[in-house]
């Protein structure tokens, strides 16, 4: 069974069928489709080869999540499928369709060439992360784990999981789900990293045949958005200077054999040959100007937290930062003897060279190497956040020419040291919650700069909205240098440049490295997205030692925390050492004088056990461990470890 749809103001569905009759005489097919709401549509045919055409009159659209606000589930239609021989039913086969159209728009433009999903006629602006398989051990991997891993990216405000294809084929379930919860599934074929016989015509007919049995089983998803041939191979097959039949092949297999095979079962879903993709086979891989970037400058080449900026790539599929898992998660595979990043335990939960290393490396470039080892944990995710954070702003404000931001990784395979925003245990990193500010469908956003200091409202909605926004110049110690009440509207996809300050205004109203810009956006009056610009790194600055007043009430199951000071407080940060779901808010700042309440599912608990599972931390409460220069020399050994300094040379100048 194939199903294709053509949309105009109905929707023609399309179901071919076609039944090995086995020589069988009076064959009837029916099929039925039943909307959301249960309306219903039925066709009959005889004969063993049949396609029905029904037309779908007011059609409920599939969109990706967060284009219609407050949608959480798209609304999908039954497509039931009998097979009939002299009047007995045979056989019976049912599927879940979203109506919907999906284009990738590669036309060339005044940056070069377009790289840009279009859903439904709109230009979608995609924001998710890569998935790699949820265990080491497949049949670990329940349903409802993986509804939890859908469920938290959809209230993270993704609308695309990349598929990696270093890992595996996933579940019926998992493609499920990202229909149900409106998530795109950039999809790739499982190959990466390393050249494969395609040469060896017994290797080669085996691809072929999974490549049929995933398209035929895969292709009528509404959330699948591409079919991607491999994983990195292009990019990474100029260095196989000895296995010139496997290059040889490699472009053969992805450039011809592969697409043939994948448009003779699906010849309406977008493909590329791999990624990241240039113009054609080992060219312009790594450009911004034509298709996707893997961009590993920062980490592998340690650039600067800020260096996406200078990269108006046209869509980065993959880019990402280590941190260090949760401390519930560490206290499963480690002792507190083991609680050191050079100790051999930490040593093999690390599976990046130098990546432990690496993340002292960028901590001592913002922070103050801390004493405690508890604190790394904390800054190393401030850092993974903060990037990650930058780098997708940055390409939200240029949407149009930049198209999508997929970070490495959403998710851990075992309990580890890793990119995830997500530990194995589902614990959130500062990453997780830092997406539900940078992903949100309406935001405010900062781009700062020596020059100054802009801000832009981007609406990812289908609607036009009327916004406010209330831009402070805050000092550290609750002085008000600034206040600016402003209001603006947003085209549906659009965006709007509020306002820029100049550098030279905002000096003028104090001392820049005592205060913070704070920018609020509201809605109908309802606070709605906020964001703050420090005027340097945090090591660079006096931040007044934090004294947070924390009250908590419970009703219901659901803990309110207030939390307030009379001090600016940078990136409060809220641990419970017996509570395992997620804050509704955690490593935020603090504004002076404010009160800001953080929600958590509690269950049973009361409120004294609550406060006793409790604690905080932020940017002011921590302490260094050695000297500042103590903490330079440390993060020049670490990049002149010829691992890294290589890989710096490498990605600044060749990359």
């Amino acid at each position: 069974m194939a199903i294709k749809q053509v949309h105009g103001e109905s929707v023609k569905v399309i179901v071919d069928i076609d039944v090995d009759d086995k020589g069988e005489q009076d064959i009837t097919t029916q099929v039925k489709i039943t909307s959301p709401g249960g309306k219903t549509w039925e066709s009959i045919l005889q004969g063993n080869k049949a396609q029905h055409l029904l037309t779908i009159d007011e059609p409920m659209l599939w969109q990706p999540n967060g284009y219609i606000e407050d949608r959480v589930e798209q609304p999908l239609y039954k497509v039931e499928v009998a097979l009939s021989v002299a009047g007995n039913i045979v056989d019976e086969q049912s599927k879940n369709i979203g109506l919907r159209t999906i284009t990738l728009n590669t036309a060339k433009d005044e940056y070069g060439s377009n790289f840009q999903f279009v859903v439904n006629g709109i230009p979608t602006f995609c924001k998710g992360a890569n998935w790699i398989p949820a265990d080491s051990f497949i049949n670990r991997v329940t349903h409802k784990a993986l509804e939890d891993y859908i469920k938290i990216a959809v209230e993270s405000g993704f609308n695309m999981i990349r598929v990696w294809g270093g890992g595996y084929y996933e579940s019926d379930d998992f493609y499920d789900l990202c229909d149900r919860y409106g998530i795109l599934v950039w999809q790739d074929f499982a190959y990466a990293c390393q050249p494969y016989p395609f040469f060896d015509d017994e290797f080669l007919n085996n691809t072929l045949r999974e490549v049929e049995y995933n398209v035929k089983r895969l292709r009528h998803h509404a959330s699948l958005a591409l079919w991607c041939g491999n994983n990195e191979i292009e990019v990474m097959s100029t260095a196989w200077l000895y296995k010139t039949k496997y290059v040889q092949w490699t472009e053969k297999y992805f450039y011809d054999i592969l697409p043939r095979q994948v448009k003779k079962y699906d010849d309406i879903t977008p493909f590329i040959s791999g990624t990241p993709i240039g113009s054609s086979h080992n060219k312009d891989v790594s450009s911004d100007n034509v298709g996707d970037t893997h961009l590993w400058a920062v980490w592998h080449g340690l650039q600067d937290l800020t260096y996406y900026r200078s990269r108006n790539t046209r869509f980065c599929s993959e880019f990402g930062f280590e941190s260090l898992p949760d401390i519930k998660t560490i206290e499963k595979f480690a002792d507190t003897d083991d609680y050191s990043l050079d100790s051999k335990v930490f040593t093999a939960h690390q599976k990046c060279a130098s990546g432990n290393k690496k993340m002292q490396y960028y901590i001592a470039g913002n922070y103050r190497l801390p004493a405690k080892f508890e604190d790394y944990i904390y800054l190393s995710q401030l850092c993974q956040a903060e990037c990650i954070k930058d780098a997708t702003e940055h390409w939200r404000r240029n949407f149009g020419r930049c198209n999508g931001s997929l970070y490495w990784q959403f998710n851990d395979c075992w309990p580890v040291c890793s990119w995830a925003g997500l530990d194995y245990y589902r614990n959130y990193k500062a990453l997780q919650y830092e997406c539900k500010k940078f992903f949100a469908p309406i935001i405010v956003s900062l781009e700062n700069d020596n020059d100054g200091v802009g801000i832009y409202i981007l609406n990812d909605t289908d609607k036009a909205v009327e916004l406010g926004v209330n831009v402070r110049l805050i000092t550290f110690d609750g002085e008000t240098l600034l206040r600016e009440d402003m209001t603006a509207t947003v085209d549906s996809v659009g965006k709007v440049v509020v306002k820029r300050y100049s550098m030279e205004e905002l000096k003028q109203l104090g001392d820049l490295k005592r205060c913070v810009l704070v920018a609020t956006l509201t809605r109908d009056g309802k606070e709605i997205n906020v964001k703050t610009v420090l005027f340097d790194k945090e090591k660079n600055l006096k931040l007044p030692l934090s004294d947070v007043k924390t009250g908590v009430k419970v009703c219901g199951g659901v803990a309110n925390i207030t939390l307030s000071s009379d001090k600016y407080v940078r990136k409060l940060a809220l641990t419970s050492r017996n509570v395992y779901s997620p804050f509704s808010d955690n490593y935020f700042d603090l504004l002076p004088h404010e009160d800001k309440v953080v929600t958590l599912q509690v269950d049973d608990m009361s409120e004294q056990e609550v406060l006793d599972g409790l604690s905080l931390c932020d940017v002011s409460q921590i302490k260094p461990k050695s000297t500042r220069l103590s903490d330079w020399w440390t993060r020049t050994k670490v990049f002149l470890l010829p691992v890294n300094f290589f890989s710096y040379l490498y990605y600044k100048h060749i990359i």
